[in-house]
């Protein structure tokens, strides 16, 4: 219903989406005279706010033994690289954004490594961190066995009992 007060007119309208056309007609005994207009309305988008989600390492605190160590991480509801920022150890680094998903190819420092993604859109925010142990595999040496009874290869003796000794290292 629309309001005519002193030669105004009003109408409270609920836009669809697309163009809406509004047309006034005024008429009196000399005649009428008609006027439009359109509105288009087009919703603002639906903005979700970013969800992070660590897939590489699958379970935090895991321990590994060697340095080099790629970490993944999946970003939704953010379109480009610009609304994701990567940390390691702290550090702000550059990690490879495609299509959602975060990779970071790391050399790891002995003990915990933190790895962190972090996710801003208009809608939100979203910060995941994960930790990942490494503790480097002992070097270990080859045995050396050094006989050291009989002194020389090859000895020759005229007695029937020989005192054989022989010494070993790198092994427990």
């Amino acid at each position: 219903n629309a309001n005519f007060s002193n030669g105004n007119v009003s109408y409270n309208a609920n836009l669809m989406t697309g163009n809406n056309t509004f047309e006034v007609t005024g008429t009196n005994t000399a005649g009428s005279d008609s006027k439009s207009t359109t509105v288009s309305y087009q919703p603002a988008p639906v903005v979700i706010p970013p969800v992070v989600v660590i897939t590489q390492p699958a379970v935090s605190g895991t321990s590994v033994a060697n340095a080099s160590y790629t970490f993944n991480a999946t970003v939704n509801n953010v379109s480009n690289a610009g609304g994701v920022t990567v940390k390691f150890n702290g550090a702000l680094v550059f990690a490879n954004f495609s299509n959602g998903n975060v990779s970071y190819a790391a050399t790891l420092n002995t003990g915990n490594n933190t790895f962190e993604v972090s996710a801003t859109n208009s809608a939100g925010s979203d910060t995941k961190s994960t930790t990942i142990i490494y503790t480097p595999a002992p070097v270990l040496n080859p045995p050396v066995v050094t006989i050291t009874s009989p002194s020389m290869s090859g000895t020759n003796t005229s007695v029937s009992a020989c005192l054989f000794k022989a010494n070993i290292t790198n092994v427990t």
